[in-house]
């Protein structure tokens, strides 16, 4: 065992007695937080031991021809497929004395626009971004309509979803005004 798979099992026991202690204090947030992190240690345990099987293959000129041997030192491809990061899903987002529960990250742009639109703000037009009908996207975007009669682009990312809440924000000269988006591990993303 290499000294980087010595240290992930260290950080492994660690994060378990975090686990534990968590529990313990029946606090549900930080018990999910913990077994997200023991979960992440072990995946990259598995990544890291799998790498280095299939480097060792590789020196020892043992590489099989792709799909014939489906084992993760043979198959580098399942390596990079069980990295993928998981999008943490918004449950909540919170801005001036407004509160609503949300599910999904392409609410929050929509939810800002309303609200903005609700207090007498007019949206302008952002290329890609904010238009006064379904025209003007590109083919591939995903829209939705706001109270105005406007469409709102909401095909992105997360981050990049609350970065275009900013600037509507911004835009519509609240650029003091802070929202928070809470997320379901217990965490808050401030903008």
């Amino acid at each position: 065992m290499n000294e980087i798979v010595k240290k992930l099992d260290s950080n492994i026991r660690i994060a378990w007695t975090h686990v534990k202690l968590a529990a313990e204090k029946e606090d549900v947030s930080a018990t999910r937080v913990a077994l997200d992190k023991v979960s992440h240690l072990e995946n990259l345990k598995h990544q890291q031991v799998a790498l280095e099987k299939s480097i060792a293959a590789s020196i020892a000129g043992e590489v099989e021809v792709a799909g014939k041997n489906d084992s993760p030192a043979h198959a580098p491809e399942n390596y990079f497929r069980s990295g993928k990061r998981q999008t943490v899903r918004p449950t909540e987002i919170r801005f001036a004395s407004f509160k609503k529960p949300i599910r999904y990250a392409n609410e929050i742009p929509i939810t800002v626009a309303n609200w903005l639109v609700e207090q007498g703000k007019v949206l302008p037009t952002f290329p890609n971004f904010i238009h006064s009908s379904n025209n003007g996207f590109a083919k591939s975007a995903i829209t939705k309509r706001l109270v105005s009669g406007q469409f709102i682009e909401v095909g992105d990312h997360q981050e990049i979803l609350i970065q275009k809440a900013r600037k509507l924000f911004d835009t519509c000269g609240y650029r003091t005004l802070k929202f928070e988006v809470l997320l379901e591990d217990g965490n808050t993303v401030t903008a």
